[in-house]
């Protein structure tokens, strides 16, 4: 059966603010901080051999907290969070309000994506996917997943299950596989 675990990293000053982080690499807040120190002790009993990250600080930072030499970490490119380009540190609510745009079939992608440096989706997914071939091939058993929400929601696009609009800080998601068909389960710290 293949499974791990994905959180999303603690809060930056960006998330307390609502504004869409993209790309910038923005360091957690003192709370976030927090919330990976909480996450750290959630984790300490179980037993993780290796946790994956994306390269952004805050990811980094989340992921480092954890591991406190508990498991081995390994950053994924391919598990950054989405470009938004020339959105970036704008209102989360105009963010969300684009991803609505592009599930219009008269709203011409290419262009926007070119015009305002928004990374495509098919690019997104691509590297995405590619992320998770690695973390569901890898050899260890108890495996962590430390990324960003929008990466989540790829994350279940990819593997065939519904994604969450807004993945919270202290949301811990088990994904797990039974008979070629993905589930998870959503815990709270």
């Amino acid at each position: 059966m293949k499974k791990f675990y994905y959180v999303r990293h603690g809060e930056t000053k960006w998330n307390l603010e609502s504004l869409c982080q993209g790309h910038q690499d923005i360091k957690l807040s003192a709370k976030g901080e927090q919330d990976a120190h909480k996450l750290k002790d959630f984790f300490q009993n179980k037993k993780i051999k290796r946790i994956f990250t994306s390269p952004l600080q805050r990811a980094k930072q989340t992921a480092t907290i954890i591991s406190n030499t508990l498991a081995n970490v390994r950053i994924l490119h391919g598990l950054r969070e989405r470009g938004f380009g020339l959105f970036e540190g704008v209102p989360n609510n105009l963010m969300y309000a684009i991803e609505d745009m592009e599930l219009s079939r008269s709203f011409d992608k290419e262009q926007f994506y070119k015009n305002f440096k928004v990374e495509p989706i098919n690019t997104i997914v691509d590297r995405v996917d590619n992320a998770l071939q690695e973390i569901t091939q890898c050899p260890e058993d108890e495996i962590l997943v430390v990324s960003h929400g929008r990466t989540f929601n790829f994350i279940c696009y990819c593997l065939g299950v519904e994604g969450i609009k807004q993945l919270k800080h202290n949301q811990i998601i088990y994904f797990y596989q039974e008979e070629k068909c993905w589930s998870y389960e959503i815990h709270e710290i």
